[in-house]
């Protein structure tokens, strides 16, 4: 996930939670899970990047456009699903600040 914000100088709520509180749920479509978030290395950034921008270009813009680097968030799964639901698509951490 890319925590762009639009290319605002600030980043994301979501992002924020998560620096905090890596421990987050995840869910697309009817799948949910448990996952801990953390931000790319340099390595990763190098190699997801490109991938990142072929699949959603205006990343590249949003980059130009802001100061501030836009972090790349890996999210690993802590364990399998844990229920399944509608088709809603969301990341939430579990603590807000």
């Amino acid at each position: 996930m890319v925590a762009s914000n639009g290319g605002r100088d600030r980043d994301p709520s979501w992002w924020t939670n998560l620096r905090h509180n890596p421990q987050a749920q995840v869910q697309i479509k009817g799948d949910r899970w448990t996952a801990k978030a953390e931000k790319a290395n340099s390595n990763e950034e190098a190699r997801l990047w490109p991938v990142l921008t072929k699949m959603y270009p205006a990343y590249d813009r949003y980059q130009r456009k802001t100061k501030r680097e836009l972090p790349i968030v890996i999210l690993t799964p802590s364990d399998g699903p844990i229920e399944t639901s509608y088709n809603n698509h969301f990341i939430t951490s579990k603590t807000k600040y």
